[in-house]
């Protein structure tokens, strides 16, 4: 029984019949729903088995036009560099004029953000934005104000 139904789903639609009347005739002994359900069981087994096959072959096509597509795609734009500072730490006394004196010395800036405390308008919250034109300039002022 276990060898008809892997030759069963090796070969084509006639091949299945044949274990249909294979299982039909040794059915025949037995009672008539017992034949059927060793119909449907061998027929099952059969389809189940090509279709499992089917479904590998399937995969192993997707995954080589998958490669295909990989080297067809675009590849990644690098991300960019910072152009933008945070300086953290800062007393309240500090204002803009101080940051741009400081800060200018390792590039020029484009832009100062200082956020300002919400109670006392006129004083900032201790944080600052520093935003260079150049990414080398930021990284220099990093390198060399960080500590």
């Amino acid at each position: 029984r276990g060898g008809s139904t892997s030759s069963g789903s090796r070969s084509s639609s006639s091949g299945s019949g044949s274990s249909r009347s294979r299982s039909s005739s040794s059915g025949s002994s037995s009672s008539s729903s017992g034949s059927s359900s060793s119909r449907s069981g061998s027929s099952s087994s059969s389809r189940s088995s090509s279709s499992s096959s089917d479904s590998s072959r399937d995969r192993d096509h997707r995954r080589r036009d998958g490669d295909k597509d990989k080297n067809k795609r675009k590849k990644r734009s690098p991300t960019p560099r910072p152009t933008k500072v945070h300086v953290g730490k800062l007393t309240r006394n500090v204002n803009k004029d101080h940051i741009q004196e400081i800060f200018s010395m390792y590039g020029t800036i484009k832009l100062i953000e200082m956020i300002p405390d919400r109670i006392h308008p006129n004083t900032s919250r201790g944080n600052a934005y520093v935003e260079y034109e150049n990414p080398d300039d930021a990284e220099k002022a990093v390198k060399y104000m960080d500590g």
